[in-house]
Parts: structure tokens; C-alpha cells; sequence
């Protein structure tokens, strides 16, 4: 069976939104974001580079957001904690 004919195309409904972002797409943006990324040689989320690398990632989009449509969202970091007698996945 075909699965074009279980599914229908959602309907298109953020174009406002979309079309503004997608002027900023770029492979020279991408590249340089996978460098400074993949410079954080560990992005474990107790280590202290993986917590660098969060705050990073939290402020390249905050950025993206505010220079957007997308102005009035909110970031807001939060703290891993694990429970005595939880094992952290």
C-alpha cells in the first residue's frame, strides 16, 4: 500500500513564520554552528563542557528567535537533578 494515500498533507500554516527563518538557512551558517559545537569535545550534561555547550546552543537560538517574529518566547535554563536511589539514565 501506498502511504501517499494513508496520509494527506497538512495544511500550510506558518508561512509567516517559516519564510523569514528560512533566509538565514545557509550551509556556511550550519558549518560554522557544527564547528563551535563539535568543538565542545564533551556535551555530557554533568560535565562542565556540556553544560558550556547547552548555554551555547540556548543563546544561538534565543538569538535566531529574537531577530524573528518568534521575539516574545522566553529561554530559561534549568538543573538536572537525580534523586537518591534514581539512577540517571
Amino acid at each position: 500500500m501506498i502511504l501517499s494515500k494513508l496520509f494527506s498533507d497538512p495544511p500550510i500554516s506558518h508561512q509567516p513564520v517559516v519564510m523569514p527563518l528560512l533566509k538565514t538557512v545557509s550551509t556556511a551558517n550550519m558549518q560554522s554552528h557544527l564547528e563551535v559545537l563539535t568543538a565542545f569535545h564533551n556535551r555530557y550534561y554533568k560535565a562542565s563542557t556540556g553544560a558550556d555547550a547547552s548555554v551555547w546552543i540556548r543563546d544561538v537560538v534565543a538569538k535566531v528567535c529574537i531577530s524573528s517574529i518568534l521575539s516574545s518566547f522566553i529561554f530559561d535554563s534549568f538543573l538536572h537533578v537525580v534523586h537518591k536511589g534514581i539512577r540517571s539514565k
